[in-house]
């Protein structure tokens, strides 16, 4: 029996509930057992827009902290910004308002459905407003996730005839074109420029292939943290235009994991040269490995231009760029290189911020082997 039960016998007896009269306190006690698992957030906050109380706040905050606080005295972020302003609004019109918003936390970004409702006195002043903020991350993802892997279906229908059609030429006039960069008859300039547009082909070649299950996958044990390192030190000659700091944050003594290390490596690369292309120069990279109940995590986040709602809904869709001299595969191919090799790619991005980049890893203890299609 619960402790409420206990100390207010009364109230749960048969036909007696709807018939008792409870008090504040009694309202409070139901309220926060009712709460104690759910994916929302309640609050009460004054005019001032600080807190009176707030039940089942984020674990990033004590509720205790958050009393008497503003939201921009406990963390600053755009998320935050909204949010007040969204309060801010509420108590300036006397009316309901619902919106989404997105919160950067400690190492992911939550998505809110956040509804905020004015409070009267009996005199019909505003004395504050009530705020009900419920977590609709997963069904965010879930949503997303349905409509890619259906953009994904059509696109795998083509994908084996298209690139069985092109690799084999296009490898041929490239390897032609190699040779011929030694010669005179065509310009190096020229060369160059079909040499590049050949390697763009053939990007696109690989994307098609990851789509059509073609690609053999040869998974082994593997520590994460040695193909991080292999990565970083396969992209140093590229990234060394740009002065950037890169901080390494990996856990000791992580469990092996049943990986393809070469595709893995390509995905950490993918990753790192996003991060490298959207910071300033003495920008921040941090490489992160972390070892949880289920999973081996790897989290690349970085404090560049981030993206807006529109790009990071868009990111993992193929062909979608925002940047010049691009193709738009990077994150498409790492999100394939993810699924076949037994993991998940999860994306966060705040405008003017920065973007935290998870992929997240069964153990190896968890993980049967995928049946490799040739």
């Amino acid at each position: 029996m619960s402790e409420l039960a206990k100390n207010k016998p009364n109230i749960y007896k048969s036909g007696s509930f709807l018939n008792e009269k409870l008090t504040a306190v009694d309202i409070q006690a139901c309220l926060k057992q009712a709460l104690q698992n759910a994916p929302i957030i309640v609050a009460h906050i004054d005019t001032d827009l600080r807190y009176r109380w707030v039940y089942n706040p984020h674990s990033d905050f004590k509720a205790e902290e958050c009393i008497g606080k503003r939201d921009d005295e406990l963390a600053q972020n755009s998320g935050i910004e909204e949010l007040m302003a969204l309060k801010i609004e509420v108590l300036a019109t006397g009316r309901k308002i619902r919106k989404e918003i997105s919160f950067l936390m400690e190492d992911d970004v939550r998505i809110y459905d956040v509804s905020g409702e004015p409070l009267f006195d009996e005199e019909k002043n505003i004395i504050g407003l009530a705020t009900a903020s419920t977590d609709i991350t997963t069904y965010k993802i879930m949503e997303e996730e349905i409509a890619r892997l259906n953009s994904y279906k059509q696109i795998g229908q083509l994908a084996e005839g298209l690139a069985d059609t092109l690799r084999n030429p296009m490898t041929t006039v490239q390897g032609f074109l190699q040779v011929l960069r030694s010669n005179e008859p065509i310009e190096n300039q020229m060369k160059e420029i079909l040499i590049k547009e050949l390697e763009q082909i053939n990007h696109i070649i690989c994307f098609l292939i990851f789509l059509s299950s073609k690609k053999r996958v040869n998974r082994s044990e593997n520590n994460i943290n040695n193909v991080i390192i292999q990565s970083i030190n396969k992209n140093k000659i590229e990234h060394r235009k740009k002065k950037y700091h890169l901080n390494l944050l990996l856990e000791y003594n992580l469990p092996l994991i049943y990986i393809d290390s070469e595709e893995i490596s390509e995905l950490i690369s993918h990753l790192l040269n996003n991060s490298v292309e959207s910071i300033k120069d003495n920008g921040k990279i941090d490489i992160k490995t972390k070892d949880t109940e289920e999973y081996v995590q790897v989290i690349v986040s970085d404090n560049g231009v981030g993206m807006c709602t529109e790009q990071l809904s868009k990111c993992l869709d193929p062909f979608y760029t925002f940047k010049e001299n691009h193709l738009g595969l990077g994150l498409p191919i790492s999100f394939c290189i993810a699924e076949r090799n037994g993991g998940e790619l999860k994306i966060n991005s705040v405008e003017g911020k920065g973007t935290i980049c998870t992929v997240k890893f069964f153990k190896k203890s968890s993980v049967k082997p995928i049946v490799d299609i040739h």
